[in-house]
């Protein structure tokens, strides 16, 4: 997307703002272009210079001194000499200059022009200026649009960021349910996704929004940006004037929760998998407390942003609630997981759901302070 100022001086001209070309710190390469016509016809033409300039003392640009043709002595020369991808500026320029004079002409007084593709020249008004810009951003133009937005309509930018990021997480909830459906992916990839999309631990968790630290973190050892001895999926914090650090620890759908065999008849076991998390998710929060917490480097990183550790909860998600599909099963989990006071236990279609509920409640942020709601109104 390219927008041209457009200034008609006369009824056969108009200036047009300098074309950049390219450019170093103290040097560029313009095409100062403008429109012409003869008096007789209807059709504008462009006529323009190459210009070298240098930057002034006063951090302008200024033109470099003109040398005469007139003042050539025999065998003198002059060239602006243009580089592949300045050459490839100006015929994109000229390009784009065309199609303005030929869809659009050269209209009274200053114009700004959108081109976002020779076939495609909007003049933007007031009127216009929404549609244009969205029409732009279904074309996928890139930052630079986002750019021109943020400095031709403040406003609009943040309505349009919201719905962008609203289609986002909309697009990683329909991700999040094909792969829980599939169950292919293994536990580095749903780490991937997790950190990716850290707003699915936004909201919810005993009514705290949670933001995530550090990936991989190491909860004992040289500090928890680094190396050590123990480590897991997330550290986390929650989010408010003060934070305070979660320990997350990610399984796999497929984890199976119970063991084939039960303890006794109607006494379910659980698995080796489902106590290992427990017992890891434990373990990786103690060590966390007591040692990497204590680390002065992270302490004084962490607490330079008002984020503590004072017995730090932690969060398992592990397995799937289909594996509940007997009465003592789900008697047994949910009757575990409420009584044992840390890690927080979620299945990921818990976590689907979550997802699910600020994905259509349109929360525009995991760091805004959360809105109070009734029981009712918390999927689980």
């Amino acid at each position: 997307m390219e927008k041209y100022t457009v200034q008609r001086t006369s009824s056969t001209s108009a200036d047009i703002v300098d074309i950049v070309l390219g450019q170093t710190i103290t040097t560029r390469r313009i095409f100062r272009p403008k429109f012409v016509r003869r008096p007789d016809e209807s059709r504008w033409r462009i006529e323009g210079s190459l210009i070298c300039q240098r930057k002034s003392s006063k951090d302008a640009w200024e033109d470099m001194k003109e040398l005469k043709l007139s003042q050539l002595k025999a065998g003198d020369c002059v060239a602006v000499n243009l580089d592949s991808t300045q050459t490839e500026n100006l015929i994109n320029g000229l390009d784009d200059l065309k199609a303005i004079a030929a869809q659009r002409g050269v209209k009274l007084g200053r114009k700004e022009v959108v081109v976002a593709d020779p076939n495609q020249v909007v003049e933007v008004t007031d009127k216009n200026r929404r549609r244009v810009i969205e029409q732009l951003i279904a074309r996928q133009y890139g930052q630079e649009v986002w750019d021109a937005i943020a400095q031709t309509d403040p406003d609009l930018a943040t309505r349009l960021s919201r719905s962008r990021i609203q289609n986002e997480r909309e697009e990683a909830l329909s991700a999040f349910g094909a792969h829980l459906k599939s169950q292919d992916w293994s536990e580095p990839q749903w780490e991937d996704f997790f950190w990716k999309n850290q707003w699915i631990f936004g909201y919810g968790l005993r009514y705290q929004f949670l933001g995530l630290e550090q990936r991989q973190a190491t909860y004992g050892g040289e500090s928890y940006k680094g190396t050590g001895k123990q480590r897991g999926e997330f550290l986390a914090r929650t989010v408010g004037y003060e934070s305070f650090t979660v320990v997350v620890e990610i399984k796999k759908p497929q984890t199976p929760i119970f063991a084939e065999r039960e303890y006794r008849s109607g006494v379910p076991s659980f698995s080796q998998d489902f106590v290992g998390g427990v017992s890891q998710a434990q373990v990786n929060s103690r060590t966390w407390d007591i040692e990497g917490s204590q680390r002065l480097a992270d302490r004084d990183l962490l607490e330079k942003r008002r984020i503590y550790t004072i017995a730090p909860l932690s969060i398992l998600v592990i397995g799937s609630l289909g594996q509940l599909e007997k009465v003592h099963r789900r008697q047994a989990f949910q009757l575990f997981r409420r009584n044992i006071h840390n890690p927080e236990i979620l299945t990921f279609d818990e976590l689907f759901e979550r997802a699910k509920f600020i994905a259509q409640a349109g929360i525009e942020s995991s760091t805004e302070e959360a809105t109070e709601l009734d029981d009712t109104d918390i999927p689980f």
